[in-house]
């Protein structure tokens, strides 16, 4: 549910800026937002980038879409808070590519950033953790303590009704 709120509320801040494909739209935007049109053509080409490396990872390009993400920093003229999301991404990327123990690292790493993040990503960590487990001791209580564990957390969502299809 928290990934959830967080995505809903990344996409209404980035409604406006998605429309924002040149530098008139730019500054209209940040006229509309109060946002400065340098923070609005960041926050456009964050969210581009984003897409093109979910198409990559998608089509199982992987190192191109880890590329695009890792590009994503301070370091490269953007906020930390677009940072630390394209990490998230990131993170979420590996898991998909089977590669846990990085996506692990990650996720912990950004787990202790703030307690919000921490909250946030407790499902995240503790499913890779489960299946980093599950990898070297082949016991499948682990898996099965993890499931009955996601239920009780997300027990509105079950059976599924819609959208939930993507939290499961």
């Amino acid at each position: 549910m928290k990934i959830f709120h967080l995505t809903l509320i990344v996409l209404f801040l980035s409604i406006p800026v998605g429309f924002a494909v040149d530098q008139e739209q730019v500054n209209r935007v940040a006229e509309i937002t109060g946002v400065a049109p340098n923070r609005v053509a960041k926050m456009e080409e964050t969210i581009q980038k984003s897409r093109d490396a979910g198409m990559l990872i998608r089509a199982k390009r992987f190192d191109e879409g880890f590329k695009i993400l890792e590009e994503i920093t301070p370091e490269n003229g953007f906020s930390k808070i677009d940072s630390e999301g394209s990490r998230y991404e990131l993170a979420r990327a590996y898991k998909i590519a089977g590669e846990y123990q990085r996506s692990y690292l990650l996720l912990n790493d950004l787990s202790a950033l703030s307690p919000s993040w921490k909250s946030t990503l407790e499902d995240d960590l503790l499913e890779v953790k489960t299946i980093l487990d599950f990898e070297s001791s082949r016991d499948n209580k682990q898996i099965l303590d993890f499931v009955e564990w996601f239920k009780s957390q997300n027990k509105p969502f079950f059976p599924p009704k819609g959208f939930e299809l993507d939290r499961l």
